[in-house]
C-alpha cells in the first residue's frame, strides 16, 4: 500500500483529480506518524449542470489497515450548479473526544479528532433527473 515515507511528505492526493458520475470509494493510504493535525482539502474544479445533482464526500479512517473504516471528516454537500469550490476539514490529535458509534456517519461538516493507520475519500454522487450529473474533483491531505 503506498504512503509517506518521512515527514517531509507534507501534501498527498488521496484522490487525484478524476471526473466522477458515480459513488465509490478511493483507494487507501497509509499515513505517517507524528503529525498533530491533518487538513483535508476537497477541491471541486467542476460540477455538475443541475442543482439537484449532489457529491456528498466523506474522509474515512482504519485502525486495522483497511479492513474496518470508519468516519472522520465529513464535507460541506456541493450542488451540481455550485460550480468550482474548494472545502477544507481538519482534524488534530490531543483533543479530548467524545464516545461515539463508530459505524455512524457524521453530518456535512463535521469533523472527528481520531485517525487510523489509513485514509481514504469516499464519495456519493446523486443525479435525481435524468441527465447524467458528473464532478471533477481531487481530495488532499496536508500534515501539520
Amino acid at each position: 500500500m503506498p504512503g509517506f515515507t518521512t515527514a517531509a511528505s507534507a501534501i498527498t492526493a488521496l484522490t487525484a483529480s478524476t471526473t466522477e458520475t458515480a459513488t465509490a470509494n478511493g483507494a487507501a493510504l497509509g499515513v505517517v506518524s507524528g503529525a498533530s493535525a491533518l487538513l483535508f482539502i476537497l477541491d471541486v474544479t467542476a460540477a455538475a449542470t443541475d442543482v439537484d445533482d449532489t457529491l456528498d464526500v466523506t474522509i474515512e479512517s482504519s485502525w486495522d489497515g483497511g479492513t474496518t473504516f470508519f468516519d472522520v471528516a465529513s464535507f460541506t454537500q456541493v450542488l451540481g450548479n455550485g460550480g468550482a469550490i474548494r472545502h477544507g476539514e481538519k482534524v488534530q490529535t490531543q483533543t479530548a473526544v467524545a464516545g461515539f458509534d463508530l459505524s455512524t456517519g457524521l453530518a456535512a461538516g463535521a469533523t472527528r479528532d481520531c485517525w487510523g493507520n489509513v485514509f481514504r475519500a469516499v464519495w456519493t454522487i446523486v443525479d435525481p433527473g435524468a441527465g447524467a450529473a458528473s464532478f471533477t474533483f481531487s481530495v488532499h491531505l496536508v500534515q501539520m
